[in-house]
């Protein structure tokens, strides 16, 4: 399993990459700090098998991301995460996205979600 963890806040990164890091330590993790860090992981790793982006990023933003991996990465499953209101989730969606989760809330979906998709 090789996982892309893109958000440009640098606690909550590290906070969710240690707790996959404790859960599945057969895992690969990338590590993006910016939309235009996470565009690259994607161009240069077309074996991701799970995406975690932060929708606000300076660069390029969560959706960008999304329909990048779908073009590059398509078999990736894609997980959207952002504080933004209104209708990002449908845009996330229909964007390739295969979950929202709003961010502020528990982590445990999130990471059950990593877990259940093989």
């Amino acid at each position: 399993m090789k996982i892309l963890l893109a958000d440009d806040n640098p606690q909550l990164l590290s906070v969710t990459q240690k707790m996959i890091e404790h859960l599945r330590r057969d895992t690969i993790i990338l590590v993006a700090n910016n939309g235009v860090e996470a565009l690259a992981h994607i161009e240069t790793h077309p074996d991701i098998t799970h995406i975690i982006t932060d929708y606000e990023m300076p660069g390029a933003d969560g959706l960008q991301v999304v329909q990048a991996a779908k073009k590059r990465v398509p078999t990736a499953h894609i997980i959207l995460t952002t504080s933004a209101q209104g209708n990002i989730h449908l845009q996330a969606l229909e964007a390739g996205a295969h979950r929202f989760f709003p961010k502020g809330q528990s982590m445990l979906p999130l990471l059950m979600e990593i877990l259940r998709v093989k």
